[in-house]
């Protein structure tokens, strides 16, 4: 049996800690937001570190919400679910997203995340105001903004991994760290 008090004991130290496994639904986005608000505003003094992890998070469960889309993955794995964390340490909160992606995505995201964490604050910020101007959004209604606003709020380079799971997919994670002030 698993030793729950143990668990209890690990988590003892650590001021939020959530975890998700399943489908990721504009519902379950909205609760989950309403839920960690209304407890960083209890734990966490720092209005500017609350609203970057709200932020963060924010961007992190869209992402998850509009990117679930693998039917062809083995029925080893659930495709459609999405898995996220957060975790708070004394230092910091951590924000742990995964998904399934078909392979043929990964270069090019694997170089967009590259981009993203080669450029300076500045840098994140014209890029950001670029694409905002540009207003290009994909078909399924993103403009390519979401790991620019993920790099800029949490003042980090963005932490990634691609798993190769068969001959079509891939399950890629993103660790997202906001120091605490």
């Amino acid at each position: 049996m698993v030793d729950i008090l143990d668990i209890h004991k690990k988590m003892q130290h650590n001021t939020i800690s959530l975890s998700f496994k399943g489908k990721v639904s504009v519902e379950l986005i909205d609760s989950v937001l309403l839920i960690i608000s209304e407890r960083l505003d209890q734990i966490e003094e720092d209005i500017n570190t609350r609203k970057k992890v709200y932020g963060v998070l924010l961007e992190c469960l869209q992402n998850l919400c509009l990117h679930v889309e693998n039917d062809d993955v083995s029925r080893d794995y659930d495709a459609n679910s999405a898995l996220f964390m957060l975790d708070s340490s004394n230092d910091n909160y951590q924000i742990i997203t995964a998904n399934f992606i078909p392979n043929e995505s990964v270069p090019e995201m694997r170089n967009t995340l590259n981009e993203i964490n080669n450029l300076s604050k500045d840098e994140l910020r014209q890029l950001y105001n670029t694409i905002l101007r540009n207003k290009t959004f994909s078909h399924k209604g993103g403009a390519g903004l979401g790991f620019v606003d993920i790099a800029r709020k949490s003042n980090q380079k963005l932490n990634f991994d691609f798993q190769t799971v068969d001959a079509k997919n891939t399950f890629f994670s993103l660790q997202i760290n906001i120091n605490k002030n």
